[in-house]
């Protein structure tokens, strides 16, 4: 029976077999085929990789050794993503990278001096963002400044780089409130670029019609709750960190291309779980949705012990009642 002890001591292997496996086998794969459909696997391994810092006393650390213990955290993450910008392929670098950083922060890693007033707080953010912008305007591709152009106005590039998020908005728009029926959408028919991947959930929109895109939304947002909470009940920071980088990795991914299909964010070539085109890509994410169900079933088990309860009672309890007996 697989438990919290097996899935731990799995992902704790020695570091140079995970840095192998997951980072040298896709990075000569992306190198030398071009492959990018590898995200899934490295997605799940920095996941897994920034599992090994489980246990750092971030909120002991002194500022610079703070920045330094990050550093290091994000080297396995910095690679890859290095790696898929030379493509370039800003999205995927993208869902690699975010992950990683927001783990670090539920860590409590103090990025800032805590004891910094306001102004203090709201400077650094600032500069933050200004450092950001200034990179992406001198080191951006052309056709990346031009997804920026076409998502403020799209109707204004409606036939050229425009085209696929205009597109995308006509297939949402004409769906309506309850939508064109199961499969009889025509804009997956050679109207809408990349219909079956990246913009699937237009397709959704057009077919099932504003409640099911609504119902897509409110999976993905109970996904980022339970998720979430499920890190909360966790007893150890394993867990804890395991469960947090699952539920940003899929959660997140889903926000952002709901966002990018309906034009509130840039066209980034984000993938919606679960649901786009791509077979590795479902088995790594179904693989993510069953640790995450694994560590919410250890908390409740936990939580049944702390009152008394057998393993069996625990068990026989969550089953519906009609297979209890």
């Amino acid at each position: 029976m697989i438990n919290s002890a097996a899935i731990r001591n799995f992902f704790a292997a020695p570091f140079l077999i995970w840095a192998v496996l997951f980072i040298f086998c896709p990075v000569v794969a992306i190198a030398w085929y071009g492959l990018t459909d590898a995200q899934g696997a490295m997605t799940l391994a920095n996941i897994s990789l920034m599992t090994h810092w489980e246990y750092l006393k971030a909120l002991e650390l002194s500022i610079v050794l703070a920045l330094i213990s990050t550093v290091i955290c994000l080297i396995p993450p910095l690679i890859l993503s290095a790696i898929i910008l030379l493509q370039p392929d800003a999205g995927t670098a993208i869902v690699l990278f975010v992950p990683p950083v927001l783990m670090l922060i539920c860590s409590g890693i103090p990025f800032y001096d805590r004891h910094w007033p306001w102004w203090k707080v709201l400077v650094f953010v600032i500069v933050t963002l200004a450092i950001i912008g200034l990179s992406f305007y001198f080191f951006a591709h052309d056709y990346q400044k031009d997804r920026i152009r076409a998502w403020r106005n799209p109707d204004s590039y409606k036939k050229t780089i425009g085209y696929q998020i205009y597109q995308s908005l006509v297939a949402i728009g004409s769906g309506g409130v309850w939508g064109q029926g199961m499969g009889t959408g025509i804009s997956k028919f050679s109207y809408l670029p990349e219909a079956h991947t990246d913009f699937a959930y237009a397709i959704i929109c057009q077919e099932w019609g504003f409640l099911g895109a609504i119902l897509v939304l409110v999976v993905f947002l109970a996904l980022i709750y339970f998720g979430v909470q499920a890190a909360g009940s966790c007893q150890d920071r394993f867990g804890m960190f395991l469960a947090m980088g699952i539920t940003f990795s899929l959660g997140g991914q889903g926000l952002v291309n709901m966002a990018m299909v309906t034009d509130c964010f840039p066209v980034v070539g984000v993938p919606l779980p679960f649901i786009s085109y791509g077979g590795s890509s479902l088995i790594l994410n179904l693989i993510s949705a069953a640790l995450l169900l694994r560590i919410s079933y250890d908390n409740y088990i936990d939580a049944a012990r702390a009152q008394d309860m057998t393993d069996h009672q625990a068990w026989q309890a969550l089953r519906p009642p009609f297979i209890r007996h």
